[in-house]
């Protein structure tokens, strides 16, 4: 998407464009609920138009600026299907097809994640979820965060909701494990 101010041209991204880290930014700065005019040059910025551009605009057209950047939030992904793999700079990546026979650390890692703040973990839940094509080795911790700021800085976020097609199935899968669990808690010992 390009728009053109005063005499620059800006291309502004879509959802195959914008890189999860960005997103994550920008999710951190409307949730810090601060003046919005400056949160909203901020997120502008991160977007591709610099501050002292949208600053210098009347504030109507600033407004305008606002809202026409912000449609790339309200894109739709193209491909809604649950991904398997992803690549990145030339590395494959697979996501773990027997998740639910994952080891007690990776659920532990995902549960902690997921019960934070899940927009600002979601590089490192899905690091633990996808890891390089071909390596079957067990879990390794020690790895996640390397691997989660690689997908800050290159996955997409077109691909990020390709992958949340999981969420709501781990949501369901927590869910019942949780119900289980409490369920057994309250049946009477022998």
């Amino acid at each position: 998407m390009q728009i053109q101010i005063n005499d620059k041209t800006f291309d502004l991204p879509t959802l195959k464009t914008l890189m999860l880290g960005d997103y994550q930014e920008i999710q951190n700065l409307i949730a810090s609920k601060k003046d919005s005019l400056t949160t909203n040059a901020k997120i502008l910025e991160i977007l591709g138009i610099d501050q002292k551009t949208s600053l210098a605009l009347p504030l109507h057209q600033f407004n305008e600026l606002v809202d026409f950047a912000f449609k790339v939030f309200e894109e739709q992904p193209k491909d809604t299907n649950e991904i398997g793999h992803i690549t990145i700079k030339k590395k494959s990546f697979e996501f773990r097809k027997e998740f639910l026979n994952i080891s007690t650390a990776e659920f532990i890692d995902i549960d902690t994640l997921l019960s934070g703040d899940t927009a600002n973990n979601l590089h490192l839940v899905l690091a633990i979820l996808f890891r390089p094509k071909g390596r079957k080795k067990d879990y390794d911790a020690s790895l996640i965060e390397a691997r989660g700021s690689l997908f800050q800085k290159h996955l997409d976020m077109e691909t990020v909701f390709q992958c949340l097609g999981f969420f709501l199935t781990f949501a369901n899968i927590f869910s019942h494990l949780t119900q289980e669990y409490l369920a057994n808690l309250s049946k009477p010992k022998k």
